[in-house]
């Protein structure tokens, strides 16, 4: 099967830039500025040397957790898994990857979100977990929706094309990867078009068009060799020994095979190294070399062992059975045939048990997602009827105040209107007193008068 080479993140992986960030870093003083440095010289170091890769991450990470920068945390994180990845420490790029989503989520970044899911698909095909690895990248492309940057564009849909490929759908995996080129070739960006070339070439070649993959690997190389990338040299290697095999030259296929293992072997790329071993016992014994071959399985299967890469063993396991079966010894064949059989059953159940782990974690989240879900239903209508107390308190307060600011006006009224009628009361009295003195005034001078006229 032709490898495709995987990469992540806005910009793809490009030891070139190194030096540049390395003196950049030295006059740095910001922390802010130091600790950007040390996650983009992590990334950039994950194909090259990702142990030295780690060692620049883990300062960035103890630089962000000094910052209690949420941002810069993701950041390294991201940076820090997909060296676990190139160092075929899966677990342990699960586990920092998915801090790094969690952080992306927070913070809104879904651009780096997205390449973050990726990671994780990129993990799981790294295992063969093919159908998780296209869930997953599945799930990056939809969230890579809402990303206007167009590097991240071509990484979503560089990572998509994988799945697709193996799956045979090879019409949706070029257009994927060419939508891919065409992005990269308009931002003249020689480490993604190194990668882009690649795949494009095993597409030609799993379609038997041969002539047309072998014509885009030089161009991948040269790309590579621009910027210094030895990594992509091993998988067009690799690629190129898969095209000669499908000629039928098995002694150029051998060439291209030892080529790609020297490579991945000169990397300490573990997982690229068992994949291409395996691969090369398969041409040795094509070539009729079964020592040869069973040399470099027994290596391969050993490694599996030590990385937990289960289909890689089984498969080298078979070949080994063949190979022993063609230097005549039975005994040796019979019992690599059992442990592949053995194996094989047991990766079927492994496989099984793990769906099921799978099926129950999602069970699990979705059922806490309800629970959430029903908790802030509670909250928020507990928050609706306390808004509607103090609502109503409230109706019931201005009433209250309107009622008492009434009755005040009504006794103030009242109040008015008694003093006003004691007034007039008062006044009439007065009146009555006046008119009483007038009338005893007339009475007198009539009186008066009266008498002045009897003298008269």
């Amino acid at each position: 099967m032709l490898l495709v080479l995987a990469f992540s993140a806005v910009n793809a992986q490009d030891a070139s830039r190194i030096p540049a960030d390395l003196q950049r870093l030295e006059a740095a003083t910001a922390d802010t500025a130091r600790a950007a440095l040390l996650n983009s010289i992590c990334f950039n170091y994950a194909d090259k040397d990702p142990a030295k890769g780690l060692a620049f991450g883990e300062q960035g990470l103890a630089l962000a957790i000094r910052l209690r920068s949420e941002q810069a945390l993701a950041h390294a994180r991201s940076s820090m898994g997909y060296c676990y990845i190139r160092l075929s420490e899966f677990h342990k790029a699960d586990s920092i990857s998915a801090l790094a989503l969690h952080g992306f989520e927070r913070t809104g970044d879904r651009c780096r979100a997205a390449l973050t899911i990726m990671n994780l698909g990129l993990s799981r095909e790294m295992r063969h977990d093919e159908a998780r690895a296209l869930e997953l990248f599945q799930q990056a492309e939809k969230e890579g929706e809402a990303c206007s940057d167009a590097s991240a564009r071509s990484a979503l849909l560089y990572s998509m094309g994988g799945p697709y490929e193996r799956m045979g759908r090879l019409p949706e995996a070029l257009d994927r990867y060419m939508a891919a080129y065409v992005l990269d070739s308009t931002r003249h960006d020689s480490s993604r078009l190194a990668k882009d070339h690649i795949a494009i070439a095993n597409v030609h070649g799993a379609s038997h068009r041969l002539d047309d993959a072998m014509r885009h690997y030089p161009s991948s190389i040269r790309c590579s060799q621009a910027i210094g990338d030895t990594l992509v040299i091993g998988y067009v290697r690799y690629n190129c020994a898969e095209i000669e095999k499908m000629r039928g030259d098995p002694v150029r296929a051998v060439e291209y095979g030892e080529q790609a293992v020297a490579v991945f072997e000169q990397l300490h790329r573990r997982a690229e190294l068992v994949h291409a071993e395996v691969f090369l016992g398969e041409l040795y014994l094509h070539a009729g070399r079964p020592s040869d071959a069973r040399r470099v399985l027994d290596h391969a299967i050993a490694l599996a062992v030590t990385m937990g890469l289960g289909e890689e063993r089984m498969h080298a396991l078979r070949l080994s059975a063949d190979a022993s079966k063609s230097q005549g010894d039975p005994v040796r064949a019979f019992g690599e045939m059992e442990a592949y059989i053995a194996l094989k059953d047991s990766l079927d159940t492994d496989a099984q048990n793990a769906r099921v782990a799978e099926l129950t974690a999602k069970y699990e989240s979705e059922k806490k997602d309800k629970e959430l879900a029903e908790a802030r239903a509670k909250g928020a209508a507990l928050h609706d009827d306390a808004r509607q107390q103090r609502a109503q308190k409230t109706i019931f307060l201005i009433s209250a105040l309107l009622l008492a600011a009434l009755a005040v006006l009504l006794i103030s009224r009242m109040r008015l209107k008694r003093r006003l009628v004691a007034e007039l009361g008062s006044r009439n009295q007065e009146i009555l007193r006046q008119k009483e003195r007038a009338e005893a005034s007339e009475r007198a001078k009539a009186r008066f008068l009266a008498n002045v006229s009897h003298e008269i």
